[in-house]
């Protein structure tokens, strides 16, 4: 299936609220984005589990611009070729629950934090919420996940390019940390 956007530029200026504590996050840049959209058959035989769509930004406080962190969206999508259906029966597909992939990014995090890992974002907080009328699935779920931004570089392709040895360090310290 293609890759669709569904954070598209809408998202970017987009203010999120949270409580406990309070506070406020305005996306900056979308740094990516990724979806595991249903097929309409996928859909019909197992209603109960939707399709998602997870975009990462950058975000920073409105009240100092300087202070960064990571926002995680993770957001129920459309099962494929209703995304301009009407609004009515977009509405019809809202679930409220995660998929299932956001539901274990949830849960790492929420377990990495806990542990106290020192090599991935800790979870600073998170908001459940309902899409709104204007959103791809009004009153599906979606979910914002405060990140705090680490220094260095993130893992990407370029883990590949490090040598065996390094690739182990890496791979110990995450193993460490998860345990």
């Amino acid at each position: 299936m293609e890759d669709k956007e569904f954070f598209n530029n809408h998202f970017i200026n987009r203010t999120i609220s949270f409580a406990s504590p309070d506070s406020q996050w305005t996306l900056i840049k979308k740094l990516r984005e990724f979806n595991d959209q249903r097929d309409p058959e996928m859909f019909l035989s197992s209603p109960h589990k939707p399709g998602g769509a997870y975009g990462t930004f950058l975000c920073s406080n409105p009240a100092n611009p300087t202070e960064q962190n990571i926002m995680r969206i993770i957001m129920q999508v459309p099962y494929a070729g209703s995304e301009i259906a009407i609004h009515a029966e977009r509405a019809r597909q809202a679930r409220d629950r995660l998929p299932t992939p956001g539901q274990e990014m949830l849960n790492a995090y929420s377990t990495l934090t806990k542990l106290g890992s020192d090599f991935t974002p800790r979870l600073v907080n998170v908001k459940w919420a309902e899409q709104t009328d204007r959103d791809i699935v009004p009153g599906g779920s979606i979910v914002y996940l405060l990140l705090e931004k680490l220094p260095g570089r993130q893992l990407g392709l370029w883990f590949w390019d490090l040598n065996r040895e390094e690739r182990d360090r890496v791979r110990g310290a995450f193993k460490v940390a998860w345990t």
